[in-house]
Order: C-alpha cells, then structure tokens, then sequence
C-alpha cells in the first residue's frame, strides 16, 4: 500500500510518500528516507486532531507510538479507509501489575479535583 501524506514534526508538515508491507511502514521525499519496523510499533490509532490538539481537515492523523516515541502523520480523506483496512488500530494492552504477594492488582482511576 502506498498513498501520499504529511509527516508531522513539531510544528512542520512535509508532504512525504508513506508505505506500508507486512514488516515495515515508510515514510520518504526527496529531502529524507525513513522507515519503522512494525515490531517495535505499539500503538496505531486514527484521528480527527493532532497531539498538540490541531484539528485536521481534509484528513485524519495516524498515530503511531514506539515506546516513547510517537509519529504523526496526516492522511487524505480519499486514503484513510485504505490506510485503516492496511493498518489497523490497535492499542497494546499493559500488563496485569502483581503485589508482592502474587495477587493481580487493578488499577483505578482516580480523578483529580
């Protein structure tokens, strides 16, 4: 699969080439060559806005983090239901957390006033 896109970082947009095969996802132009090994991707999800909270239009944002990096991109409308068939979300699931006692502990959300 192959389609056009923007790599977002920071607060540049360059318009890049994005890929995907069954073991990596790539991102190039004329200026950059880039690629992630999709073993080492945690999680992939879609969007209606950046991590700094833009709103796109016209397209959506993939998200993709890798440990404690995360890689945006901006994908046209016409590309998006591709890219979501091609590269599904998904979202790591985080490891039950034991006591010292070897019970499985839940953890809660508590809510900050």
């Amino acid at each position: 699969m192959v389609s056009r896109g923007e790599f977002v970082d920071g607060n540049r947009h360059l318009d890049v080439a994005l890929a995907v095969t069954q073991s990596a996802f790539y991102y190039e132009n004329s200026d950059m060559q880039a690629s992630l090994d999709l073993q080492w991707v945690q999680e992939i999800e879609y969007d209606n806005e950046l991590a700094t909270g833009t709103v796109v239009a016209g397209g959506k944002v993939l998200r993709l983090r890798c440990h404690s990096q995360t890689f945006e991109f901006i994908i046209p409308n016409e590309f998006v239901a591709r890219w979501h068939m091609m590269l599904p979300p998904r979202r790591e699931k985080e490891p039950p957390v034991s006591s010292p006692d070897g019970t499985t502990l839940i953890p809660q959300v508590v809510a900050a006033t």
